[in-house]
């Protein structure tokens, strides 16, 4: 009997990486008139730091399928989220590409822009309104 190949099975099988830490995210899409959007629509999702000259530790652009207006998305399961964007004092924003008119808002919020001065509607989330998937 030869135990070295199952040896080599069973610690190659062993040696699975750990997952990534991701955060769950649940926002509403609106169009320029306070209209719900349904369907799918590419949305530009960065974590940031708080505080004057925070930096940008991450960012993802990613299609979302918006129903009644609400849309889900796990950030990190795509690319990975930094050690520096989990360890707290963080915010996430959420874009719509320029010149669409569409508003993002946190679930449950109004259609409310946070950006009015010609830049693309930008929602910026209190960690609240972010689940640590684990």
């Amino acid at each position: 009997m030869r135990p070295f190949p199952m040896l080599a099975v069973l610690l190659t099988l062993g040696a699975a990486p750990a997952s990534a830490a991701q955060l769950g995210y649940a926002g509403a899409l609106y169009d320029a008139s306070g209209q719900p959007l349904a369907g799918t629509y590419l949305l530009r999702f960065s974590v940031v730091g708080e505080g004057a000259g925070a930096k940008e530790p991450w960012t993802e652009q990613r299609y979302v399928k918006s129903e009644g207006g609400r849309f889900s998305a796990v950030l990190g399961s795509r690319k990975p989220l930094p050690d520096a964007a989990l360890s707290g004092g963080y915010r996430v924003l959420v874009e719509a590409p320029a010149g669409t008119g569409w508003v993002v808002a946190a679930a449950g919020a109004p259609p409310a822009p946070l950006v009015r001065d010609g830049a693309a509607p930008a929602m910026a989330s209190p960690v609240g309104e972010l689940g640590r998937l684990e």
